[in-house]
């Protein structure tokens, strides 16, 4: 199987086929569980990401209900499983967007770090090719959101980065710019604006 969160959910069967969820409590649900794959996710956790201040009368029936609907849908039911404090979705090496981001982001910073723009290049963008727009659609307003953006972000930079250790600067010059003006307070970016314009 496949699980796509870095955009709206996107799953697909061992096929390639679409596996369709057409209620949005399902998607952010489901989304919630992946954001934690292969580990516990508690019932209080996922009742306060998805419903916040304003639980329904019965919450925990509520997420009972979700979870059904969600193992009817996914081609594996088993993949979720109840646990003794709240749920788990398991998902094999490979299968989720998340992971792969974060590899591929990782070794391209090892990389940068390393003093090899090429190739940290190459790995960042494949990281950042992972996302999806609107980001993180499914996804509710919880701090791991904001997190996830931000290493979004701090990826992008070192992306940046390694384009200007290649000499690429008027390549990124266009970017650099809607950058800082989309968010003026933002000291790297500003930086490496003033590189690219030296």
């Amino acid at each position: 199987m496949r699980f796509r969160i870095l955009g709206p959910l996107d799953i697909s069967n061992d096929a390639g086929q679409h596996v369709a969820f057409s209620r949005r409590l399902h998607r952010s649900a489901l989304t919630l569980l992946l954001l934690n794959a292969d580990q516990p996710c508690s019932m209080a956790s996922l009742a306060d990401g998805l419903w916040g201040d304003e639980p329904p009368l019965s919450p925990e029936v509520s997420l009972r209900s979700c979870v059904y609907g969600i193992r009817k849908a996914l081609p594996d039911a088993s993949r979720l499983r109840t646990h003794p404090s709240g749920y788990l979705i398991s998902v094999q090496p490979g299968e989720l967007d998340l992971d792969e981001f974060r590899d591929f982001a990782s070794r391209g910073r090892d990389a940068l770090d390393g003093g090899d723009a090429r190739v940290a290049a190459a790995l960042l963008t494949k990281s950042l090719s992972l996302w999806r727009e609107p980001p993180l659609a499914d996804l509710p307003a919880v701090p791991a959101r904001e997190r996830l953006l931000d290493q979004r972000k701090e990826t992008q930079d070192a992306l940046n980065d390694a384009r200007l250790a290649l000499g690429e600067h008027r390549q990124v010059l266009a970017e650099l710019r809607s950058v800082v003006a989309a968010d003026p307070l933002h000291e790297h970016a500003w930086a490496q604006l003033i590189i690219a314009l030296y």
